[in-house]
């Protein structure tokens, strides 16, 4: 069994209070460790009061479950506006994307128009080369120029 890491004490140290078990041996457990601020919790192990065993009185179980819920409806709300703030800036990205786009397809087409009214008035075969690289260049960006 894995101990959870707020449980395991950086060192050995050894608890004041020695229970004894059932054998006459003081009890060996260590003392419960608060890793964030470097030091024991308590004197104590966890069997012998080191770790809260929870509330036993019926208001008292009423109160943890209050809190509880209200924990978890304040994590399903900030979840649910992560979801929402996610999928807003997915939205945008595609806009942006697709605007991207139509301008180097509009960009793209006007180059091919301009290449072939040009080599169409000059007659020379390298505007036509230009022509066809301003062609294939269309195709590259999703517009066929001849349509």
């Amino acid at each position: 069994m894995q101990k959870r890491e707020a449980s395991v004490p950086k060192h050995n140290y050894i608890t004041k209070l020695h229970r004894m078990w059932q054998t006459g041996w003081p009890c060996r457990r260590r003392v419960v460790w608060d890793a964030i601020n470097d030091r024991p919790r308590s004197k104590r192990c966890p069997n012998h009061g080191g770790l809260s065993a929870g509330p036993k009185s019926l208001q008292g179980r009423q109160r943890i479950a209050e809190s509880n819920r209200h924990r978890a409806e304040v994590k399903r709300q900030a979840q649910a506006q992560a979801k929402t703030q996610a999928a807003a800036q997915v939205q945008e990205q595609d806009t942006a994307q697709a605007q991207s786009l139509a301008r180097e397809q509009v960009e793209a087409l006007a180059t091919y128009q301009r290449a072939r009214a040009y080599a169409e008035l000059v007659r020379w075969a390298e505007s036509w080369k230009e022509v066809e690289r301003a062609y294939h260049r269309c195709r590259a960006v999703g517009v066929d120029p001849r349509a």
